[in-house]
């Protein structure tokens, strides 16, 4: 799954072409909330 992240952040990096240091912190949010189950609203 984290791989899958990166590849997400990372294209979209490259849509907004946005810095490396955003790509990791896109990856690692991304990647937080695909591993924390969903909590209730």
């Amino acid at each position: 799954m984290f791989a899958l992240s990166i590849a997400l952040a990372g294209l979209a990096a490259l849509h907004r072409r946005q810095s490396s240091l955003e790509i990791y912190r896109a990856s690692h949010v991304v990647n937080h909330a695909a591993d924390t189950p969903l909590a209730p609203a």
